[in-house]
């Protein structure tokens, strides 16, 4: 089979990009049932979590990655997402044949 020609392609719609909506916000995390975020460090990948129970649920997720300080090498400023380790397994779409 042979590559499509660029005449061929020229019918094809091009791809739209959605916009980004709203960051996650700790109320949010929260009803998913996070209760801390996964912080790693973007210059030497040193990785901790954070419990963010005492703050406001108002509070966006990505605010904390630029304030945070790496306890290994000193910079500021860090990858911060929730810790979906800790979100309880729901039941399987597909059964449990499927899990590990």
């Amino acid at each position: 089979m042979s590559a499509p020609r660029k005449n061929d392609l020229a019918h094809k719609r091009p791809m739209v990009k959605s916009q980004p909506g709203p960051p996650m916000t700790l109320a949010n995390m929260r009803s998913l049932g996070v209760r801390s975020l996964a912080i790693t460090c973007e210059l030497c990948h040193h990785a901790a979590v954070l419990s963010v129970e005492r703050w406001a649920d108002h509070i966006p997720v990505p605010s904390f990655g630029p304030r945070m300080v790496c306890t290994r090498c000193g910079i500021i400023g860090a990858d911060a997402r929730p810790n979906w380790r800790e979100q309880v397994e729901g039941p399987s779409l597909t059964g449990t044949q499927w899990r590990n």
